[in-house]
């Protein structure tokens, strides 16, 4: 997916795909959780009150075999979480496509329907406002854009952000795309993503090089609304230079953005020279980091990549060490992925995710970990 070497995602998700219920809670733990105290003081005790059951088969005697039928257990019951287009905003439901790609479904209208084909068919959902853009283009097309909502907890919180989840979900730039009852294309998006690059005051450039990078050359350049050309590896020079401790989830976001560009640029018959030598030796370093400051239980620094850290609180694990292993599952060399410090970061987050299987939990955190769930899962193991 993000090397040459990982398979299609929905190879994976096919096995996942079973009954689906809806926010990020199961609808059968609503009745679970009322009268629990479902805080924990340490991952015993959150899994103590309430992880999945142990399968009734014989546990395998190989390790890998283990950690392989662990991702499988916790992928399944992520997709078991319930959304709801009543209940829900584009925040929640955007995050669940992170990580699901077309197998997340969301309840609308009394039954479950693909979360994708039900934004993009025009559907009614807080946070998710396409517009009409500008006319770009020769011969002259109409744009879309996305409102930035920063805080709305709802709305795309970052530049590009929405466009971004959904060029991960395999989707041609030719895709339909609804405003009302005119129809356009994600490509009409890209177009005024790239057209309005220079609104982007605060220079955070990571979704924008995700969606760029999916549909583009890397080697692309463009003119937008300043008068002046822009181009990917310009937007790749800015973000390797930027501070990590200052920008999203510790800088996670960015790496991501750097390590598929990154990708897609040798995927392409790039070589590693310029502002992409530079690119490749940030996340060589940033990995070194998160091997580094990991915990002893297998968990990352609840510091992210910026120093030592830990906490018993087990949403807090799981927000770090699921945006890490993410980062991590797209950025490093595949032979890395099999070493005992990659397999204990990855076992950790599989008993954090377990033992909150009954917990409403936030939507980013959770959904960044399953995603990162997935791209581990695909390629450690296919």
């Amino acid at each position: 997916m993000h090397h040459s070497s990982s398979l299609d995602r929905r190879s994976v998700l096919a096995a996942l795909l079973t009954t689906f219920t809806a926010g990020c809670l199961p609808v059968a733990d609503r009745e679970f959780l009322a009268g629990q105290d479902d805080s924990a003081d340490d991952s015993e005790a959150a899994a103590s009150s309430g992880g999945s059951p142990a399968p009734a088969e014989e546990p395998s005697a190989d390790p890998s075999a283990e950690l392989r039928e662990a991702l499988d257990r916790v992928l399944s019951a992520g997709l078991a979480r319930r959304l709801s287009a009543v209940e829900n905003g584009a925040w929640q439901v955007l995050h669940g496509i992170l990580a699901y790609g077309k197998a997340c479904r969301i309840e609308a209208g009394g039954e479950l329907v693909p979360a994708i084909d039900y934004l993009l068919d025009g559907g009614s959902l807080a946070g998710w406002d396409p517009l009409p853009g500008d006319l770009l283009g020769d011969p002259p097309r109409r744009g879309v854009r996305f409102e930035l909502e920063v805080g709305s907890m709802s709305g795309q919180g970052h530049y590009d952000q929405w466009l971004a989840v959904l060029s991960q979900a395999d989707l041609p730039a030719e895709t339909p795309l609804k405003i009302g009852s005119e129809s356009y294309t994600l490509g009409d998006g890209l177009q005024q993503m790239l057209w309005d690059i220079p609104r982007n005051l605060a220079f955070e450039y990571s979704w924008t090089l995700i969606a760029a990078t999916r549909y583009l050359p890397t080697d692309y350049s463009w003119p937008a609304r300043d008068g002046r050309r822009w181009s990917i590896e310009e937007l790749v020079d800015s973000e390797t230079h930027n501070s990590l401790t200052q920008a999203a989830c510790g800088g996670t976001h960015r790496l991501i953005g750097l390590a598929m560009a990154r990708n897609r640029h040798l995927e392409q018959g790039g070589n590693l020279t310029g502002v992409w030598l530079a690119a490749d030796a940030r996340l060589r370093e940033q990995i070194e980091a998160a091997r580094r400051y990991q915990n002893s239980d297998g968990s990352f620094s609840t510091n992210f990549l910026d120093r030592p850290g830990w906490s018993s609180d087990l949403s807090d694990v799981l927000r770090t060490t699921g945006h890490v292993l993410e980062f991590l599952a797209i950025a490093a060399p595949e032979e890395m992925l099999r070493a005992a410090w990659m397999e204990a970061a990855a076992t950790r987050l599989c008993e954090v995710l377990e033992a909150t299987e009954h917990v409403e939990l936030e939507c980013g955190a959770l959904y960044h970990a399953l995603h990162g769930v997935v791209l581990y899962r695909q390629r450690r193991f296919g």
